[in-house]
């Protein structure tokens, strides 16, 4: 849901109504409405989403700084036992 909050806030900041993001976005109105009351969005409407509302993709989804390198720290070290995994495997070929 938290998506959708950051759609309706930057659209209102962006002092376009529903008719204009969706159009701009190029998806119908009830569409982007429907995304607006939390229903999920697929791959691609987010790049264009963010590109007509003027924010980036980290600030639609409502991330911080914080957040993000957190996530990033995660993911280093999940690579790292990945690495340590295929080493292992390719030690017995």
């Amino acid at each position: 849901m938290k998506v959708a909050n950051q759609l309706k806030k930057y659209r209102s900041l962006s002092g376009l109504s529903i008719v204009d993001c969706a159009g701009k976005v190029g998806v119908s109105q009830s569409t982007y409405r429907d995304w607006e009351n939390g229903r999920s969005i697929s791959g691609e409407p987010y790049v264009k989403i963010a590109k007509v509302l003027g924010v980036s993709l980290s600030e639609l989804f409502g991330l911080t700084p914080k957040m993000i390198s957190s996530e990033l720290n995660s993911i280093e070290i999940e690579l790292g036992h990945l690495r340590d995994h295929i080493k292992n495997i390719r030690s017995y070929l």
